[in-house]
């Protein structure tokens, strides 16, 4: 059963990672289920996560719901203190409050990012997620912090490498919008990503 849980988890992935969201979404349920069942929580969380993404993509359902969903993620992963997950909700919910253009729930984003990155500290993975969405503030309005916050994202996964695309990527944008992303210390970030 572990097994086949697994498997649906990595197809589910697959076809998000691939933005083929109308398959992605049963695929991510299935597989949030089947981890569930063999006890895999953490995993189920982030299956979770992803639906809420493929969701919100697809457009079919009411941004209430899918937060309202992102909530009840949020606090059974603090409860858990599976403070990555927390995070990676945060970041979905950024994203649906920028789709909005609501300024009030991005702001409240990011400080639940500030406050679960404190909490989270020992998570390597947990603080580079909140660092990437307090990146995501040069399109907000703060240029500054979201520079560092970038850079502290670059810094930790070397070590926490699982989100070092993201990292990079968001580094790229920060630059972007500061009009630095031609120079010489960006190049070789643009090489790797």
């Amino acid at each position: 059963q572990a097994l086949i849980a697994e498997a649906t988890a990595e197809y589910a992935t697959a076809l998000y990672l691939g933005r083929d969201m109308n398959r992605a979404d049963s695929a991510l349920e299935l597989a949030a289920t089947r981890l569930r069942g063999s006890g895999f929580l953490e995993q189920a969380r982030r299956m979770d996560i992803r639906r809420v993404d493929a969701l919100a993509e697809g457009g079919g359902t009411p941004v209430e719901e899918l937060a309202a969903r992102l909530t009840m993620i949020k606090k059974e992963a603090t409860s858990s203190e599976d403070w990555e997950a927390v995070a990676l909700a945060l970041d979905a919910e950024l994203r649906l409050h920028s789709a909005q253009e609501d300024m009030d729930g991005i702001n409240t984003v990011f400080k639940e990012f500030r406050e679960v990155s404190a909490k989270g500290r020992a998570d390597a993975d947990a603080v580079a997620v909140c660092q990437l969405g307090l990146a995501m503030g040069v399109l907000f309005g703060n240029p500054a912090d979201a520079l560092r916050a970038a850079t502290e994202a670059l810094t930790l996964t070397k070590v926490a490498k699982r989100h070092r695309l993201l990292a990079l990527w968001r580094y790229l944008v920060v630059m972007q919008y500061r009009g630095l992303a031609l120079t010489v210390e960006v190049q070789p970030l643009l090489e790797e990503a």
